[in-house]
């Protein structure tokens, strides 16, 4: 196995290269425009979208797995194999946006702490 190693990044024969390569270019764009925060990103699955006729609809979430090697599910669930979120969503204009069978990748950061 043919293993290159760029700053954090180790890619091998293994990967999804067209993912590695916009994972890489994202990270360099961040370090030139000094953004860098420590966060986390996952690829999550909605499961279940339900209205419940009030004005908000709830959203069922699953991390997305995938077994077979070299594709950017398997990269994903590699890291986070298992998680749920679930949501109520109540903006109008970001109710629809959520579409049930569609994968979304979720980016998680740290907040700034404010009162």
């Amino acid at each position: 196995m043919k293993t290159l190693f760029y700053g954090q990044w180790q890619i091998d024969n293994n990967i999804d290269v067209e993912f590695a390569e916009k994972e890489l270019l994202r990270y360099i764009a961040c370090v030139r425009n000094r953004q860098i925060k420590k966060q986390m990103r996952a690829k999550f699955i909605v499961q279940q979208v339900t209205d419940f006729g009030y004005g908000s609809k709830e959203v069922k979430m699953n991390a997305v797995y995938s077994a077979t090697r070299g594709t950017e599910d398997n990269q994903f669930s590699s890291a986070t194999p298992s998680g749920e979120l679930r949501m109520m969503i109540s903006a109008k204009g970001a109710q629809d946006f959520l579409k049930p069978g569609v994968k979304y990748i979720l980016t998680f950061e740290e907040a700034e702490f404010q009162e």
